[in-house]
Formats: structure tokens, C-alpha cells, sequence
């Protein structure tokens, strides 16, 4: 028999998983993905995922404000993939840095720069689409398409519950921060290799270089 695949529920009403929707693709998170392009399972069954959120108090204007963060559960379509090679092998073992020894003249400089949410600021080829696509249909008018056609929603950025999205959100940065700002290589602090014997010292973790 053939194997069941996994199912994940998508955690909202008809009414907020349109508003939910309407709000990402105007942010360009979410597209739209026909019924007949969403990938199957070995079964014919369409393979769609889940989606809910969790509460997160966040500062707006200096206050906090309760906001919902939206979870991507891509359990059903990464049952299907292997994770892709890629930059999260070089991820730094932060642990390294305590190795450091200060001289009692020298000060340590600290330079960083921060990515807000930064798997939604990289988009994947539109190919993916089928592998992202949520299990809760949607009418077409909240990708700005006619109101009597149902779409699935799918993330086209990174999702955070993507198998890959570690591997290749960390090769982005990895490359903005080597090639396209020029910053040595040689001075990258990484969990493979030994800290490296220069002036100044580079660490990158997904969303972060300092």
C-alpha cells in the first residue's frame, strides 16, 4: 500500500485566512497557485500545508503592541524533498568567540547589521510555488484575480518552516556580505574551520552581520 501522506491544517476561518492572504500579497509574501498545479503525492492526492500563528508583543512608535506572527507548517511538502546543500554548514559556533583573548590596551569594535524578517525579503523562483501552496482554497479576488475563481494561497518568499530555508537564506547573506559588499572571506567566523588569524573578524547567522 501506498504510504499516507502527512496533513497539516490550515488554523483560520474563511473570513481571516482571506484578510490573512489579501495582506500578503499586497506585501508580496503570497501568490496565487491553480488547484491543477499544486504537486501530488504518488496517490494523485494533492500535497498542501498548514498554517496557524502564535502572539508576539512587538514595539510600535515605542509602545508594545500585541501582534500575531504567522507560522508556515510545510511538514506534508518537505516529506517530499531533501534539503537542499547550502550555507548553513558555515554557520558560526558563537561558543568560538570566548576563545578570544583582549590584550589589557586593546578595545574591541563592534559594527553589526540586522535583517528584519529576512525570509520575506528573498522571493524563490515561481517554480516552488506548487511545493508552497496552502491547504485552505481562497477566492481569487484577494490576489486581485476574479471573485468567482478559488486559488490556493503559497508563500513565494522564504517560509520559515521550509527545509531549505536555513541553507539558502544563509548562503544569500553570505554572498551580499562577500561579493557584493567585498568583505574578506578570509575574516568569516565559521563552526568549520579555526577563528581566523586577522584584524578584523566577520560572523554571519542568517539575519545578522557583525
Amino acid at each position: 500500500a501506498l504510504p499516507i501522506s502527512p496533513v497539516s491544517k490550515v488554523r483560520a476561518s474563511d473570513e481571516e485566512w482571506e484578510k490573512v492572504v489579501s495582506a500578503a500579497y499586497a506585501r508580496g509574501l503570497m501568490a496565487p497557485v491553480a488547484p491543477s498545479e499544486v504537486f501530488v503525492d504518488a496517490k494523485g492526492s494533492p500535497v498542501l500545508n498548514g498554517a496557524g500563528s502564535v502572539q508576539k508583543i512587538k514595539k510600535v512608535d515605542g509602545r508594545a503592541k500585541k501582534v500575531q506572527r504567522f507560522i508556515s507548517n510545510l511538514v506534508p511538502s518537505n516529506a517530499f524533498q531533501k534539503r537542499l546543500d547550502g550555507d548553513d554548514i558555515l554557520l558560526p559556533y558563537l561558543g568560538q568567540i570566548t576563545l578570544l583573548e583582549q590584550g589589557e590596551d586593546e578595545v574591541w569594535a563592534l559594527d553589526s547589521e540586522d535583517f528584519t524578517s529576512c525570509f520575506n525579503l528573498f522571493k524563490l523562483p515561481p517554480v516552488w510555488r506548487r511545493y508552497m501552496a496552502f491547504g485552505k482554497l481562497v477566492s481569487a479576488k484577494a490576489f486581485n484575480g476574479p471573485a468567482d475563481e478559488m486559488v490556493y494561497p503559497s508563500m513565494c518568499v522564504l517560509p520559515m518552516g521550509w527545509i531549505s530555508s536555513v541553507a539558502v537564506v544563509q548562503s544569500v547573506v553570505r554572498t551580499l556580505v562577500f561579493k557584493e559588499a567585498e568583505i574578506p572571506v578570509e575574516s568569516e567566523v565559521a563552526k568549520t574551520r579555526e577563528i581566523p588569524d586577522t584584524g578584523d573578524l566577520t560572523v554571519i547567522y542568517l539575519d545578522s552581520y557583525d
